[in-house]
C-alpha cells in the first residue's frame, strides 16, 4: 500500500496478517483534508487466495469489526482481491462499491466494501501491463455532513440583570468544599 505525502502523513499500521489462507493489511491515517465529522480513516487490504475461504472471512470480519471498535463514525474501507471468498455474511452492513466485473473472465475477484452508504462511484481502465484484472477507479461522491444538513436555527436566551443576580447568589451559597474534597 502507498500513500502520497502530500495526502496523508500520519500513518499507523495496525494489523498484518499472512497465512496460507489470506493475507490482510489494516491501516488508519488522517488524511490533510478530510470531513470535520471523521477523525480518521481505515484501509484494510485484503488477498484471499483460496480454498479456505471460511476462515479468511472470519479473520477479515474480525479485522473490520476491531477498525469500526476505535471509532463508529469513521470510514473503514475494505478491499482487495476475494477471489471466491464471500464476506458479506459475515459483513452485510458494508456495501460494495464495485458493479462491473474486475477479472478478463467476467468476474468479480476484486472488491472494495465501504461502510458509508453511497459514498463512492466507480470507473474502469484497461489491465495495467499483463495483469488479468482491469484497473477499477472509485471516485468519491460524498456530501460533508454540514453541506447536506444545512445551518440550523438556534435560539439564545440573553440574560437579564435580576436573573443573573440570581444566578449570583445560588453561586455565593454554594458548598464548593464539597466538589474539592479527594476521597
Amino acid at each position: 500500500m502507498y500513500v502520497n505525502k502530500n495526502w496523508a502523513t500520519n500513518i499507523t499500521v495496525r494489523e498484518t496478517a499472512n497465512t496460507p489462507d489470506y493475507e490482510i493489511l489494516h491501516v488508519s491515517f488522517r488524511p490533510h483534508y478530510l470531513p470535520r465529522e471523521f477523525t480518521q480513516v481505515s484501509v484494510i487490504l485484503v488477498y484471499v487466495p483460496g480454498p479456505n475461504n471460511n476462515a479468511a472471512a472470519d479473520r477479515i470480519a474480525d479485522c473490520y469489526n476491531s477498525a469500526l471498535a476505535r471509532s463508529t463514525d469513521q470510514p473503514v474501507i475494505l478491499l482487495g482481491d476475494f477471489n471466491t471468498c464471500d464476506i458479506t455474511k459475515h459483513l452485510p452492513q458494508l456495501q460494495q462499491c464495485i458493479t462491473k466485473p474486475t477479472h478478463n473472465k467476467g468476474k468479480v475477484l476484486d472488491k472494495f466494501f465501504v461502510n458509508i452508504i453511497d459514498s463512492y462511484t466507480d470507473r474502469y481502465s484497461s489491465p495495467l501491463g499483463k495483469s488479468d484484472h482491469c484497473v477499477a477507479h472509485l471516485l468519491p461522491k460524498y456530501r460533508q455532513l454540514v453541506k447536506r444538513e444545512g445551518p440550523k436555527t438556534r435560539i439564545i436566551r440573553k440574560w437579564d440583570h435580576d436573573t443573573a443576580e440570581t444566578m449570583r447568589g445560588c453561586f455565593e451559597g454554594t458548598n464548593w468544599d464539597i466538589f474539592l474534597k479527594r476521597r
